[in-house]
């Protein structure tokens, strides 16, 4: 498997959504015996956002938003996929697995195993999601299933993947990126703030002493 990507910078909400259209039209799709439409790949739209503070010259807030489209598992005997179609399907499944692996791993973690090793480096996929998975991030996973009988295992699989996930925990907070100039004007706001509040104390104890 391989990645096949775009980098482009946007400063208007406009041309995210004109991005996001390109990116949804890129996706790769083909037909099955259970989809006209079937995702053949998984998709993942990568938002970077930086802001800065108008009273905070120099200091830089960086956050991101990963949007993850992942192509459904398959089963054979359902699809009867055949050729480059059952390629795919076999890519996608063993993906879809090894990202099963992570989150699995990630739960034992939460639960105090720290002695577990998380395979993020088993495939592109887990890679891409690492910062997405652990750490400074908030996740919001959404599983897909069907009441139909004939696919009962795929919607109990999933099932147990998003309840996995529910059990990981991760730490959201700020990024802040500050260079030298930056830094040095915050420690003189904070030492004027600094000088101020002694000065305000120096006061009110020379009101007390005079009283």
């Amino acid at each position: 498997p391989f990645v096949q990507s775009k980098e482009k910078l946007l400063n208007s909400f406009a041309g995210f959504e004109k991005m996001l259209a390109e990116g949804s039209k890129n996706r790769a799709t083909g037909e099955t015996d259970m989809n006209a439409r079937s995702s053949r790949s998984h998709t993942i739209f990568k938002i970077i956002v930086e802001s800065r503070d108008a009273e905070e010259e120099g200091a830089v807030l960086v956050s991101s938003i990963n949007l993850v489209d992942l192509a459904g598992s398959e089963n054979v005997r359902n699809t009867h996929a055949q050729g480059v179609r059952l390629t795919e399907a076999g890519n996608i499944n063993k993906s879809l697995l090894t990202l099963s692996r992570v989150m699995h791993a990630l739960s034992d973690v939460a639960a105090g195993n720290a002695s577990v090793a998380v395979p993020f480096r088993d495939s592109k996929l887990t890679r891409l999601l690492q910062p997405a998975l652990v750490g400074n991030t908030r996740t919001a996973l959404i599983g897909c299933v069907t009441p139909a009988l004939p696919y009962k295992e795929q919607s109990v699989s999933t099932l147990q993947f998003v309840g996995r996930a529910k059990s990981i925990k991760t730490n959201a907070r700020v990024n802040e990126l500050l260079d030298d100039g930056a830094k040095m004007i915050r420690l003189e706001k904070e030492l004027r703030a600094a000088k101020r509040q002694l000065k305000s104390i120096a006061n009110a104890n020379a009101r007390s002493g005079r009283g």
